[in-house]
């Protein structure tokens, strides 16, 4: 009797699945490990409170050493659920050996694929590559090495660029929707047209980079901004908390951005709309903000020393001594 054949398996096919499912789990790991954090805070300060209610209000009870009986809550049977199942793979920060090497990547980006999303790609070096068009969906790409790396119009979204170095790199018209760039090095990088959505750029290097992008709720706290070029940027509900935009020219909406404790020194935001911006404990020295919209902008605690308020708009906004201007 002749026996069918057995199917030729795709070996590489399933270690490719299997790695993307790995690190679905992992980045859902993460997660739970931030919910145990929130939770854990939540349950300290709870206790706390309780313990100083029940002081004050009855403090007989003090002359009084009961026996000792612990009882878990809800929130802290839930802590105990997640801590099982987070281990030692919710560390965020272990830096894993790549699922390919650069050189196999490249040499499958050369035979024409371009779908490299949920690869565990941590640390690898692709300095100076062309990987234009690539998906990169939900990939991890920490501590990976793009520098002067073409990547124009790739998808990054939902990727892991946590101290990723792009000095340089081209990412004219790319996808970063939530893309995690910590830490990175975006030092004259070429965002041109680039969609930064919900980015985090906390702590980020962007020194000299062009950022004529969409910027839309992205996290920028902290971040270094110094010299780099705006044009026509997207910074709506953006958090500027922290950075460092010291001599910048930006001259778009900023109504309502956070930007309580930003370095500004000698920028230059004229006519720019900063319209219930918090502005408090900025360093807001030598800043021109002629003809500006400085309407109920928070100003509290922020030095404006050598500020220029030439035909700006400042009804309502709150003054460095807490004073309301009228």
């Amino acid at each position: 009797m002749n026996e069918s054949p057995i199917p030729q398996i795709d070996v590489n096919v399933r270690i490719a699945k299997l790695e993307k499912e790995h690190n679905l789990l992992k980045k859902y790991l993460v997660k739970l490990k931030r919910q145990v954090e929130k939770l854990t805070e939540k349950i300290n300060g709870e206790s706390r409170e309780s313990d100083e209610g029940a002081s004050n209000q009855i403090p007989e009870l003090n002359t009084q050493i009961p026996e000792k009986v612990n009882y878990f809550s809800d929130e802290e049977l839930q802590v105990e659920r997640i801590l099982l199942l987070v281990g030692f793979y919710a560390d965020d920060e272990t830096i894993e050996k790549p699922a390919i090497s650069a050189e196999e990547l490249v040499q499958r980006y050369n035979k024409g694929e371009r779908d490299f999303s949920g690869l565990n790609l941590a640390g690898i070096n692709l300095s100076g590559a062309n990987l234009s068009g690539g998906n990169f969906i939900d990939t991890n790409l920490q501590q990976a090495n793009l520098s002067s790396a073409d990547l124009t119009n790739c998808d990054f979204s939902d990727a892991n660029l946590i101290s990723a170095d792009l000095t340089k790199a081209n990412l004219r018209t790319a996808k970063l929707l939530q893309t995690n760039l910590s830490r990175a090095n975006l030092s004259k990088a070429n965002l041109i047209g680039a969609n930064l959505t919900a980015a985090n750029l906390s702590n980020t290097n962007l020194t000299e980079a062009n950022l004529e992008a969409n910027l839309t709720a992205a996290d920028l706290s902290e971040a270094n901004l110094k010299r780099a070029t705006f044009g026509r940027v997207n910074l709506s509900g953006a958090i500027l908390r922290k950075t460092n935009l010291v001599g910048v020219v930006l001259q778009r909406n900023l109504a309502g951005v956070d930007l309580s404790e930003a370095k500004l020194c000698g920028a230059t935001l004229c006519v720019s709309k900063l319209n219930e911006a918090n502005l408090s404990l900025a360093d807001l020295r030598g800043v021109n903000f002629t003809q500006a919209n400085l309407e109920k902008a928070n100003f509290k605690g922020a030095n404006l020393g050598g500020a220029i308020f030439d035909q700006a708009k400042l009804t309502g906004a709150i003054m460095p001594d807490g004073t309301i201007h009228e």
